[in-house]
């Protein structure tokens, strides 16, 4: 899996290159391509049976191959004045990609409505399909984020930031999705007003600190889930999967937080 750098490889390959129109762009223009990742053992054949499904998208008009290299490249000319990302990343972190060009946002639209994302993902050699976004509605580059490192918040928790337009239908939803993977413990639901009291008592920010840090983090002030996980272990497994991109393709679901890496 990819994931180790996946926050930042995903910034990077959404970020760069995507000079064009997003999703949400005039409906005759050309969307942002949809980025298929391949895993670190795909074969040639893999790569062919990938690209023909991928052709035959309705309104496909390009498919091209990213290998790591070229990723690179592109992530350096996006980063090359941020030398603490690049020093996180090089080739062989980066997975090979195909990425396909729809005609126009129409026909991005339709795919994205489309089981296209799991058919894929059903693939022999793809690791990890994204579909670009706005911020905050599906675009994991824009969501996945380390925990603030607070004194007393745990090194086996995850914060799920919800949209103040969750109701209570959408939150059982998300409650449900996460104590059912294996290794979490417990899932406390949080409003605004009890995140932002939790940050006064239990990681013991004064008035002044917590003004400081919601300057830079408004995201912490908002209702959330916080789910307890069993062991480190348990940190892995989750951070390792694929639970944090799909939490971020809910749409009430603003941000997942976890624990530094």
């Amino acid at each position: 899996m990819w994931k180790k750098a996946s926050a930042v490889l995903v910034a990077a390959l959404l970020g760069a290159g995507l000079a064009g129109c997003t999703p949400d762009g005039p409906p005759t223009e050309p969307a942002a391509p949809i980025s298929v990742f391949l895993t670190e053992d795909v074969t040639e054949q893999q790569k062919q049976a990938i690209e023909a499904r991928l052709r035959a998208v309705p309104g496909a008009t390009e498919v091209r191959f990213e290998s790591r290299e070229q990723a690179y490249q592109r992530f350096k000319e996006l980063f090359k004045d941020r030398p603490e990302m690049l020093a996180q990343v090089n080739p062989e972190s980066l997975p090979e990609s195909l990425m396909l060009t729809v005609r126009d946002r129409a026909a991005f639209d339709r795919a994205a409505a489309s089981p296209l994302r799991t058919e894929l993902l059903a693939l022999p050699g793809v690791d990890d399909v994204v579909l670009p976004g706005k911020p905050g509605d599906g675009a994991v580059s824009e969501c996945v984020d380390a925990l603030p490192p607070l004194q007393g918040v745990s090194p086996n928790e995850i914060w799920v930031v919800l949209t103040d337009g969750a109701d209570e239908a959408q939150q059982q939803a998300i409650l449900a999705r996460l104590e059912a993977f294996p290794g979490v413990t417990g899932v406390v639901r949080e409003t605004r007003a009890q995140a932002t009291d939790g940050l006064r008592q239990r990681y013991g920010l004064n008035a002044d600190e917590l003004a400081e840090l919601t300057k830079l983090r408004p995201d912490l002030l908002q209702s959330r889930l916080r789910v307890t996980l069993a062991d480190a272990a348990a940190v892995t497994q989750v951070t390792g999967s694929d639970l944090d991109d799909d939490l971020c393709r809910t749409p009430w679901v603003e941000r997942v937080l976890i624990p530094p890496r």
